[in-house]
């Protein structure tokens, strides 16, 4: 059985590259809906959203936002001009058809608390709750291809493993023209087909979830007209994730703007302490604060130095790319 296995694997994954016309299930427009419980805005009563009433918020929403509805309406348009393509929840809730299906259960908390609790891949929800916007390309894209090698998809996701060689590579622009979605994302960004390939190189160079292998195949184009996208993608590991997301919490421009990170710097050479990071949201759902392990981790980073005793770390001089 395991040799005739191993020859029909490698059979299978030949013709699997070859056959770009499969069709793989779709993408999810997000994740699993989550029923809230919340205090009514204006009434102050409690009220309860079923699993279907934070599905139609978000589809609405995504629906809003995809088609481009605030270019028909000059006040919106002159908001989101003003604010980076946000438009203000407020506003959208008063010139929309999604006030709605929101008043029943409050104002703008309801849109900010249904995007945060059920996800989506096509609306950015801004830092303090109060705008929304179509996300760039670059983050659709991104996030498409994050969700192909989650574990909500990876492991079910037979064509996607057959494309992938014996390290866990896959060629990039096989997995693009394999899923429908990803394509069609492709297709929608402007300007000449070597930009839209570098448009997808970018977007998993930007990934923490994904690990891009292989340099840019210089402007040679196929029989569509289209550029090929050079390079592979892989899932990254474990170790992988846990020290990019290190390094982007200690290396990052912005890190002076982290009041409690800050706090953590206040030592005079830098460091701080590995317990305090594995508290942090995305630490712990990385991984278990296994300090010792996460010592070991970190200490193989050509961007962070830990201390000879293990408890702390602090930043080299190189910068790292945000997860």
């Amino acid at each position: 059985y395991s040799s005739c296995a191993i020859r029909a694997s490698r059979c299978s994954r030949l013709s699997m590259q070859v056959d770009v016309n499969f069709a793989p299930p779709s993408f999810p427009s997000s994740t699993q809906p989550i029923a809230l419980s919340r205090v009514h805005s204006v009434t102050r009563a409690s009220v309860a959203m079923g699993e279907a009433d934070v599905a139609r918020v978000v589809q609405q929403v995504e629906e809003l936002l995809v088609s481009g509805f605030e270019r028909g309406v000059p006040a919106l348009q002159r908001e989101a001009h003003q604010a980076d393509g946000f438009l203000p929840i407020a506003s959208l809730l008063h010139y929309s058809p999604l006030g709605p299906a929101v008043w029943p259960f409050g104002g703008v908390g309801v849109v900010a608390d249904c995007l945060r609790a059920r996800g989506s891949m096509v609306v950015e929800l801004s830092g303090d709750g109060s705008a929304v916007r179509k996300m760039p390309l670059r983050v659709q894209l991104r996030n498409q291809l994050e969700f192909l090698f989650s574990d909500n998809n990876y492991h079910r996701d037979l064509h996607l493993q057959l494309l992938q060689d014996e390290e866990g590579y896959a060629p990039l622009d096989q997995v693009v023209r394999s899923y429908a979605q990803l394509s069609q994302l492709v297709d929608a960004a402007r300007g000449p087909a070597a930009r839209r390939a570098a448009l997808v190189r970018e977007a998993v160079s930007s990934s923490a979830e994904l690990v891009l292998q292989g340099e840019e195949e210089g402007g040679r184009h196929d029989g569509g007209g289209k550029a090929p996208i050079g390079g592979q993608l892989r899932r990254m590991t474990l170790l992988e994730k846990i020290c990019t997301q290190v390094e982007w919490y200690l290396t990052r421009r912005d890190v002076a703007g982290d009041g409690f990170l800050m706090e953590q710097l206040s030592d005079p050479d830098g460091w701080v302490p590995i317990s305090t990071l594995c508290a942090f949201p995305r630490m712990r759902k990385l991984c278990h604060p296994q300090l010792a392990a996460v010592a070991h981790v970190l200490s193989h980073s050509p961007r962070l130095q830990v201390s000879d005793d293990k408890s702390s770390v602090r930043a080299s001089r190189q910068p790292a790319r945000s997860p």
